[in-house]
């Protein structure tokens, strides 16, 4: 009898250990799939980051009176620029809304570029960005990125619409540089500008674009449609009005785990106001609304995010 009560004892301990080592794994597991659809998000945030130099162009354009689908500016093909924005998250992991506290944050960029001509059809260009982000709550996820690109492109249909493809390599690290994960990107963009009246103009786009990482389950296609309202209201003054819907299927994220075939729906809707202090120099200030669905619960997720940002660009 002592016996078979010892072996009843032996086997509750195994029991309630084997039930403990299965809530850790799953603890373990769940936060792991969490830092990789955060990590994901920042590869994105760092290619638009990295596209910003091209509208940043157009902007300018449109500012002096001559708005284009897109304008490259003669005896101008060297860029340099430096960006500081701080602003407020409701989710910056870009996680399920359950694990998401708000925070602040703080964000630097530098960034170098080259942009010509080629055979007087084509133009073509080169940049590098480094960017780094900061949250005010150690738990956030605090990145730092470097991204290079290259990009071709030309107006088609008697210059009505504006074609391009871009390659990008980057590397993604976290907030003390102790991890890194490398990712890389191709794409193809289809854009046009129509102007709607001398001070409104309206910019819808096609973008199709394939993503690949170190990380092999970050690997993915993106398909976005786009669309923009620029109004220049007076002097020196834009103001934004945008929306997009991207659909991103993953290859294989995580699938051994989740034994979901992983589908992103994401909706964007946004507005910014900026100022051109002097030909160099621009203040903004913006706030965003996203919403994501998808097959996997962890990735499904809402952030309202603003911000103000100064930018300083030299072209010479």
């Amino acid at each position: 009898m002592a016996l078979s009560g010892a072996n009843r004892v032996c086997g509750l301990y195994s029991v309630m250990l084997l039930s403990i080592t299965t809530t850790e794994a799953v603890a373990q597991t769940s936060s792991d799939l969490e830092s990789a659809v955060t990590t994901g998000s920042q590869f994105d945030e760092a290619l638009s980051l990295s596209d910003q130099q091209r509208q940043d162009s157009e902007d300018a354009a449109i500012l002096e009176g001559e708005p284009g689908v897109f304008i490259l500016r003669k005896n101008e093909i060297f860029v340099l620029g430096a960006a500081a924005s701080s602003g407020f998250t409701t989710n910056p992991g870009r996680t399920l809304d359950t694990n998401a506290e708000d925070a602040y944050y703080g964000a630097l960029a530098i960034s170098a570029g080259i942009n010509t001509r080629i055979a007087q059809q084509f133009d073509a260009g080169v940049s590098i960005v480094a960017s780094g982000t900061e949250y005010d709550r150690g738990d956030a996820p605090s990145n730092r990125n470097v991204i290079s690109n290259v990009y071709v492109g030309r107006a088609v249909f008697d210059g009505e619409f504006y074609v391009s493809a871009n390659a990008s390599v980057g590397i993604n690290f976290d907030g003390d540089f102790n991890n890194s994960t490398a990712f890389y990107s191709t794409g193809v963009n289809i854009s046009t500008m129509r102007k709607i009246s001398d001070r409104v103009f309206f910019r819808p786009s096609l973008l199709a674009a394939r993503q690949w990482s170190d990380q092999g389950e970050q690997n993915n296609y993106a398909f976005t449609a786009a669309s923009e309202i620029i109004w220049a209201p007076a002097p020196k003054w834009l103001v934004r009005g945008h929306a997009s819907y991207t659909h991103r299927r993953f290859d294989d994220f995580f699938e051994d785990v989740t034994f979901v075939k992983r589908k992103d729906h994401q909706f964007r809707v946004g507005a910014a106001v900026s100022r051109q202090i002097t030909k160099s120099i621009d203040a903004s200030a913006s706030i965003d609304y996203t919403n994501q669905k998808s097959s996997f619960f962890i990735s499904e997720y809402e952030a309202f995010d603003g911000g103000l940002s100064l930018k300083v660009s030299r072209r010479f």
